[in-house]
């Protein structure tokens, strides 16, 4: 394409080019410039690139709101792996503001917020703390949940409202009868009428998950459309704590992400929410985002509600298969 000029330098040859973008050794970074903004991509491959590309162009960068108070898994833990800082940074690299919401001391919907994530809460939420997620639903808003079980219960009337019931159970996935999966059950069905999963859909590549619970839908709800977007195989197996395993539990498939979207309570305003609940955190944390599809996974879920689709991540193409025929090799 004429619309993009390339430029190599050579450092050692280039010491004011070299100084000028930062660079003090050759380890083949790359620069996109475009109307001023600059954006260093360390690893040069299709999907950073295309990445980098969405970024200079985009005007404005999205705000994240986490939610914090209620002991949610800790940002800004970088070193042990039930943190997600990984998954911070992950974000911030892809030129997302992320900031926090605390509902106790900041008692009011932050007005720039274009996404929310409650990630795996584990104390009880006062009424007038349900009420502040409500009434951001109610404007609009777009809401990403990540649970662990128990959740708070203070939240189950919450998730009624959105046509959802998150179960509390531990769900372990199994092959073929020949035992438990090791790291918890394994996401390999991904819907194909959301932007969000579309891009994964007929892969047949799988996202893991700790112990996650499922989400059932509650179809009844009028002016709510709710919709599966990963779940497990029928070989998964549900169990009310996670040291009891047996066969005489109830079989799969179980939902592991699903989506709400529409008025809430109601609401008479013009603009629908959308909500995206999982019934587990643990595929986000330092020790699980890089496995498999979690990271590309979990990107897409705050590109989606951000309303960001060309930030989802561009899964490698496959490699084609090379087929030597009449081949022969001499050697003397």
């Amino acid at each position: 394409t004429d619309k993009i000029k390339l430029d190599f330098y050579e450092v050692n040859e280039n010491l004011g080019i070299a100084e000028q973008y930062g660079v003090t050794k050759g380890s083949g970074v790359a620069f996109l410039d475009y109307n001023g903004k600059r954006n260093r991509i360390e690893k040069v491959d299709e999907q950073e690139i295309t990445s980098a590309l969405i970024k200079v162009t985009r005007k404005t960068n999205k705000n994240i709101y986490f939610v914090t108070g209620h002991k949610e898994v800790d940002l800004e833990e970088g070193k042990d792996p039930s943190g997600m800082n990984l998954f911070k940074l992950l974000l911030a690299n892809n030129s997302f503001n992320i900031k926090t919401w605390n509902l106790i001391t900041q008692p009011k919907v932050p007005e720039d917020a274009d996404v929310v994530a409650l990630i795996g809460p584990v104390q009880s939420f006062a009424d007038y703390e349900v009420k502040l997620l409500e009434e951001y639903l109610k404007k609009g808003g777009q809401l990403f949940v990540a649970l662990e079980a128990p959740y708070p219960a203070s939240l189950k009337k919450f998730f009624s409202n959105l046509g959802l019931d998150p179960e509390n159970n531990y769900i372990k996935s199994s092959f073929m009868g020949m035992g438990f999966v090791d790291g918890g059950a394994v996401g390999s069905e991904f819907s194909n009428d959301s932007s969000i999963t579309s891009t994964f859909h007929g892969k047949q590549e799988i996202a893991r998950f700790g112990w996650p619970m499922n989400i059932k839908l509650i179809p009844t709800l009028e002016g709510i459309t709710t919709t599966t977007l990963v779940n497990t195989t029928k070989d998964a197996v549900a169990f009310p704590r996670p040291e009891i395993l047996g066969t005489n539990y109830p079989a799969g498939p179980f939902n592991l992400v699903v989506l709400s979207k529409g008025k809430y309570l109601n609401a008479t305003g013009e603009k629908d929410y959308t909500a995206v609940v999982a019934g587990d955190a643990e595929f986000l944390n330092n020790g699980m985002l890089y496995q498999n599809l979690n990271r590309d996974l979990g990107l897409a879920i705050i590109s989606g509600l951000a309303r960001e689709e060309n930030l989802i991540s561009i899964l490698p193409r496959e490699v084609e298969k090379t087929v030597l025929r009449n081949s022969t090799v001499t050697q003397s």
